[in-house]
């Protein structure tokens, strides 16, 4: 399908559920979502809700409440108390299933009450090419995906995303906090803590696209290899920073930062 085709598919999708609520993370792929459903529908039939939880950095869930009123919609946040459900503070392979099964839940009891049609996301082809147990939760409630549905890739929807001038269209894709950690790993606030403390550090120092990955006593930092020499520069300072915050160990990975990484882990067992 042509990328005009797309859009135009996109729209069609859109049109036709006439109101939605709108799973919004506040990156490139659900601001695209919002910006055409509040074209089609009007804002009134489009409701924006927003997720806060212990495992989503405060900075991310404030700049997707900032993004979602600057693109010009109702904007709901909502808590999501994820460190209470067994599954995802053990991170079992299956806690993304469970998280994403919390948030649908919450978004359909929002539909049924308020009176609106469907629930929606903002997954895209891409999203069918990793782990993604997500896929699971999303079904079983029925929650759809209508960038998915119109066949656009990463390229389509930055490029649809600076069409409509949305100040997202080029920003680095995030992650959910339980990323920073290996699978079968008990999650206490403590660390969920540490690991957050130890990226807004690090983002602070310039290093904007940056994880911590949690190894117990041991930080492994994974950053875009050609800022290493920078990184390097300030080693030390940046060693008894995270130390202060409870690691034993600061490592940089040689690899760089990888999307999924932690999933090549469970591919391997």
């Amino acid at each position: 399908m042509e990328y005009l085709e797309k859009v135009a598919k996109l729209k069609e999708i859109l049109t036709s559920m006439e109101s939605v609520v709108i799973a919004f993370s506040g990156g490139v792929d659900s601001s695209l979502v919002l910006a055409t459903a509040i074209e089609v529908l009007g804002r009134e039939n489009v409701l924006s809700v927003v997720a806060d939880s212990e495992l989503i950095m405060k900075s991310e869930y404030l700049d997707a409440v900032k993004n979602s009123e600057k693109i010009g919609a109702q904007t709901k946040g909502i808590f999501l108390d994820e460190l209470s459900v067994k599954e995802i503070q053990t991170n079992q392979p299956s806690s993304w299933f469970y998280s994403k099964r919390l948030l649908y839940q919450e978004l359909t009891n929002l539909k049924n009450t308020l009176g609106f049609n469907w629930v929606v996301d903002g997954m895209i082809m891409d999203d069918a090419f990793d782990y993604r147990p997500g896929l699971k939760a999303r079904d079983a409630f029925g929650v759809r995906s209508p960038l998915q549905e119109a066949e656009f890739y990463k390229p389509d929807v930055r490029r649809a995303s600076k069409g409509y001038d949305l100040p997202t269209w080029n920003k680095p894709a995030t992650c959910h906090v339980l990323s920073r950690f290996e699978y079968n790993e008990r999650l206490t606030s403590e660390r969920v803590e540490r690991v957050k403390k130890s990226e807004i550090y690090l983002q602070e120092l310039g290093f904007k696209i940056v994880r911590v990955r949690d190894h117990r006593t041991v930080a492994r930092i994974e950053i875009e290899k050609e800022k290493f020499p920078e990184f390097l520069a300030q080693a030390k300072t940046i060693e008894e920073k995270l130390l202060s915050f409870g690691y034993t160990f600061v490592s940089l990975d040689v690899r760089g930062y990888t999307y999924g990484k932690m999933n090549k882990l469970l591919e391997k067992k």
